[in-house]
């Protein structure tokens, strides 16, 4: 029987055979390293799903592998066995998939896709040795099957020589593209250029029952993100639930960590929290992959009992210094109710940051810190977060595990302990139950004691600067600072004659200035802003003591 494509019974260098051949390996071949890539965290960055990122990448890769399949099956010959022709298919197969990393480069851009990605020479090496034991797989399966007739080594006739030119030129083609081409195209979000500093975190989501205060309130159904260094630490606190007043060193709270700008962080995510699956977005950076599956978007969510890399890159741009929210996404409100939320605080290049103790140790987490430049003024730094505790339709319980009345009885305040900063609320009734009528002094640490939210503290005339956060879903928060000396600007970068280390003693009226003065911000979820405190600590009348803030919430 004739050949229908070679015209020749014994060349069938081009049969539909091997044709199938060289298509079973590019789309077999080619999913198993998609499904590699993906459990890896990889993604696309151009909106593409899966599927068609698979077929996409496997239909450019037919030509080569196609050629890799008929160069294989002439090197060995029609004579060769089973097992020879499959691991000379399959060699060759994953080498030509290891040459098209450069050609997947030069098209789409390496980081455009997955991130930051080894150097060149390893990436080929270790597509190579991805593929390798798939490709000979399915070679060796479709041998067995019977299923190919292999090509002789004898010259070929014309309509083989062309058929085979055609698909080498086809192969060449690809690769060979102009460098014009390549350089024209943009690499994608998430995009680490070579040579910037890694800083990796390791980091674990988590159920906890979040102590709220001293009283014994606190929140059962809490979730946290969580140094996954820490966790030990973080189920002690949870049983014992004692807390520290001020919120110094306590192993619940909100994740904050830090980077430079010009960074390239790397967080190693697990998820070991209970409700299904759930990611991490960092607001206002670049990206590899989003938190969550959010219209069109691609779903970088971690599935329980998983881990994932999320890469972000902070462009040394001085504009994006400040705090910026780290969340599951907008399809986890329920997740964000309850705590699971962070912040990483971009600093100014090169900056180090230290205990607020003493000013020398290292820290890698925690929401205050020393911070200090290579080449400007340090400064202290007081991340904040105001939230709320379950939606409004949900209780916060006692240390009895009884759910709190809705409006405090004493105050008329509603859902007491609910509205919280850094994981910490104290309810006016909490504090006032010891005196019922000392309602004067419900403020006053000498007559209560401490509160368990945060208390930042500084010498007077530190340069100090607010990173002041809205990490609740529910409702908008009003940050006031009291003092009347205590104020900021509300753009400070949009102001020339702004300097955080010109501190000190300011009696001098502000008569105009390229940005508003303010001690009260309105702020949605999700939002943030910088409050690089005139005067630095104790304000432009540098008065010392204890100063209050709070949230000018409704009741």
């Amino acid at each position: 029987m004739m050949n229908r494509w070679t015209g020749d019974s014994k060349n069938a260098l081009l049969d539909r055979r091997t044709i199938a051949m060289g298509i079973a390996a590019a789309y077999g071949v080619g999913l198993w390293t998609h499904v590699v890539h993906w459990r890896s965290g990889a993604r696309e960055a151009h909106d593409v799903m899966f599927w068609a990122h698979w077929m996409r990448d496997s239909t450019l890769s037919v030509p080569l592998v196609l050629l890799a399949v008929i160069a294989a099956t002439m090197a060995v010959g029609r004579r060769a066995g089973i097992v020879r022709t499959a691991s000379m298919v399959a060699v060759a197969v994953a080498a030509a998939l290891a040459l098209g990393v450069p050609v997947h480069a030069g098209i789409f851009g390496n980081a455009g896709h997955h991130g930051a990605v080894p150097a060149l020479p390893v990436s080929m090496l270790a597509e190579f040795l991805i593929d390798l034991p798939v490709a000979l797989m399915i070679s060796a399966t479709l041998l067995g099957l019977g299923a190919i007739t292999w090509p002789t080594r004898r010259a070929l006739s014309a309509r083989q020589r062309g058929a085979l030119s055609m698909a080498a030129l086809f192969a060449v083609g690809i690769i060979t593209i102009p460098s014009s081409q390549a350089s024209a195209v943009v690499p994608g979000v998430g995009v680490c250029p070579a040579g910037s500093f890694t800083r990796t975190y390791s980091v674990t989501m988590i159920d906890v029952d979040i102590p709220l205060n001293r009283w014994g309130d606190h929140d059962p159904a809490g979730k946290m993100y969580a140094l996954t260094s820490q966790i030990p630490a973080i189920r002690a606190q949870e049983l014992s639930r004692d807390v520290s007043l001020g919120l110094r060193d306590d192993p619940i709270q909100p994740l904050v960590i830090r980077a430079n700008q010009g960074d390239c962080v790397e967080i190693n995510v697990t998820n070991d929290a209970s409700g299904g699956s759930y990611g991490m977005h960092i607001d206002g950076l670049p990206y590899d992959r989003a938190g969550d599956k959010v219209g069109r978007n691609v779903s970088g969510e971690v599935p329980a009992g998983q881990t994932s890399v999320y890469r972000y890159y902070v462009p040394d741009d001085k504009d994006l210094e400040g705090a910026h929210y780290i969340s599951p996404g907008a399809g986890h409100r329920a997740a964000i109710d309850h705590g699971l939320f962070g912040v990483l605080s971009v600093e100014p290049a090169n900056s180090v940051w230290l205990s607020p103790k003493d000013g020398t140790t290292p820290i890698e987490s925690g929401w205050e810190a020393i911070i200090w430049p290579a080449d400007v003024p340090a400064f202290r730094e007081n991340v904040q977060i105001m939230h709320e505790v379950g939606n409004e339709k949900e209780d916060v319980f006692d240390k009895n595990d009884v759910a709190l009345p809705t409006v405090d009885p004493i105050t008329d305040a509603y859902r007491p302990g609910s509205r919280a900063m850094n994981y910490r609320a104290e309810p006016f009734m909490d504090r006032l139950n010891l005196k019922p009528h000392a309602k004067a002094h419900a403020y006053s640490s000498s007559v209560f004691g401490d509160p368990a939210t945060v208390i930042p503290q500084g010498y007077l005339g530190d340069p100090t600067k607010f990173r002041i956060v809205h990490g609740g879903a529910e409702v908008f928060h009003i940050y006031h600072l009291h003092g009347g000396g205590n104020r900021w600007r509300n753009n400070p970068g949009a102001d020339p004659d702004h300097n955080y280390a010109n501190t000190g003693l300011q009696k001098t009226p502000v008569e105009s200035a390229a940005s508003d003065r303010v001690d009260a911000v309105n702020t949605g979820p999700g939002e943030s802003f910088n409050a690089e405190i005139e005067g630095g600590a104790g304000g432009v009348q540098q008065a010392a003591g204890d100063f209050l803030f709070h949230c000018h919430i409704a009741e």
